[in-house]
């Protein structure tokens, strides 16, 4: 799997995570993907691999987070980034 799919894996499971850390009743039904930095790849992972995505929060404020994110086969990460999500108040 190319490290660019993997960072759109990495992205997708930030967004998740972060509609997931609001109450079901502030939940947007748009969510943007402000930016992604910091992006590191380190290898590729290849048919038989099992792609795993792990995420932490960096920090959070109001309707704007941080988040950085890897992807890990096993112990070893295969690619990092960070990722700036923008989540509008209220229901659209």
């Amino acid at each position: 799997m190319p490290g660019v799919l993997m960072i759109e894996g990495i992205a997708q499971t930030i967004g998740v995570f972060g509609l997931r850390s609001m109450p079901a009743s502030k939940r947007p039904r748009p969510l943007f993907l402000v930016t992604i930095d910091k992006v590191k790849f380190h290898e590729c992972a290849v048919p038989g691999d099992t792609l795993e995505y792990h995420v932490d929060k960096i920090m959070r404020r109001s309707n704007v987070g941080r988040y950085r994110g890897g992807a890990k086969v096993g112990r070893k990460l295969m690619a990092e980034a960070e990722v700036g999500l923008f989540m509008p108040l209220g229901r659209q």
